[in-house]
């Protein structure tokens, strides 16, 4: 996951023939491309068609840098869709997912609106929706190594004995408990929006539980944060806080229900001396 807290929009002057328009407008964030065209790009689509064809500047016929753009706590999110979020129509004409964004890139909300107010044709952050659970499992999914199989979630009794071999803090065993907890909580209620952001784990401060599996090469996972509700760890370095729910959104959860999903004498104390926790 990429982070770019300096997006930039780019004026470019666009081919005469058919141009809709003498002057369009990039919008670059971490060395990427994400629209080649704001004006005309397709925002309200879900996923969104940022990007447009220089030949007839529809977005429909480009099909490239297809993106779920999603709202959390004071950040925007681009990320990577999935096949499934298409209509079936569409399936056979898109191929696969390499019309897709190619990694996520995680914005200040601030900064997006910044951008909004030089070019009020870019959607305003409000514009876009609040993630939901299926979000955040999927970006935790999109970036397990392939010795995790969580598309069959209810495997995981075969950890101990499989290619797994060690993890820490957690044991084996607590941790196959926590990680079944976290895919029960995404599954059970996959549309509810959720409140929360991503920090990194260097400013969280908290302990990370690691995987370690025997493969060649070797491989590793760094799972969930130790003490944090719905502590997602998404590429390595980012962990999910769960925030408030919004008073002004009835449709926006705080932190889910929880549970012990280990002995807490056996370990330390998470973050401002908060047992580690767990969402159902």
């Amino acid at each position: 996951m990429i982070y770019c807290d300096s997006p930039s929009l780019q004026e470019w002057s666009a081919p005469p023939q058919h141009a809709p328009c003498a002057t369009l407008t990039q919008l670059r964030a971490g060395g990427i491309l994400l629209s080649n065209a704001i004006e005309l790009a397709d925002w309200d689509s879900n996923p969104a068609w940022p990007i447009v064809c220089d030949e007839c500047w529809l977005p429909s016929c480009s099909a490239c840098g297809l993106a779920r753009i999603i709202r959390l706590d004071g950040q925007i999110l681009w990320f990577p869709p999935r096949i499934e979020d298409f209509d079936e129509s569409l399936h056979d004409w898109l191929g696969g997912d390499w019309r897709f964004l190619s990694e996520a890139v995680l914005i200040p909300e601030s900064a997006w609106t910044d951008l909004h107010r030089l070019c009020p044709r870019l959607p305003a952050a409000h514009r876009f929706p609040r993630a939901v659970r299926r979000d955040l499992m999927r970006l935790w999914q999109g970036d397990m190594p392939s010795a995790v199989d969580l598309e069959r979630p209810y495997q995981l009794e075969g950890w101990p004995a499989g290619t797994a071999i060690a993890s820490e803090p957690l044991d084996l065993d607590e941790t196959s408990m926590v990680v079944r907890s976290l895919c029960d909580w995404g599954q059970a209620e996959p549309e509810v929006a959720i409140a929360g952001r991503f920090v990194r784990i260097e400013d969280w401060g908290g302990q990370v539980n690691t995987v370690y599996f025997d493969v060649q090469p070797p491989q590793e996972w760094r799972a969930f944060g130790v003490g944090l509700e719905n502590g997602f760890v998404v590429a390595t370095e980012w962990v999910f806080q769960s925030g408030t729910a919004d008073p002004e959104n009835s449709d926006t959860e705080g932190p889910p229900k929880i549970e012990e999903c280990y002995d807490p004498n056996r370990h330390r104390n998470g973050p401002n001396g908060v047992r580690p926790r767990f969402p159902r």
